[in-house]
């Protein structure tokens, strides 16, 4: 009998499908005004989740199927902001944490028990235009 661990599982064929990275891409960017009113960001995001095949298929059908929701609790978040809070690459990290907490908690509830499989929120573009 082969041993299988949490993060692993043995398909039909006995091959290990072992844990491992996966990433949603929102298809199209967000775009929101800076909450002075003064400039306008623009950002492209991806999240990565991490778990087999099975668990990670089924993490990105939430994300696909939560996107409007997703979306429009990202855009909130980035229409809050002020220049003064995006203006260093900390700032940015300090943002990206806090975004996937809300993600986080989209989709797997507010009273998580269990770790997240959605690991990380990563800025794939981030453009602030028309700032002063």
């Amino acid at each position: 009998k082969t041993e299988v661990s949490e993060n692993e599982k043995l398909p039909p064929d006995g091959t290990f499908d072992f844990a491992k990275y996966s990433y949603y891409r929102f298809p199209l960017p967000f775009v929101s005004n800076l909450a002075s009113g003064k400039g306008m960001l623009t950002t492209e995001v991806a999240i990565a989740t991490y778990g087999n095949t099975l668990a990670g298929e089924k993490v990105i059908e939430q994300l696909e199927t939560l996107n409007p929701k997703i979306r429009s609790a990202i855009n909130l978040k980035l229409s809050d902001q002020n220049l003064s809070d995006v203006d260093t690459v900390d700032k940015r990290n300090k943002l990206a944490k806090m975004l996937l907490q809300e993600v986080r908690i989209l989709v797997d509830g507010p009273d998580m028990d269990e770790p997240s499989a959605i690991t990380d929120f990563y800025f794939i573009k981030f453009v602030i235009s028309g700032a002063q």
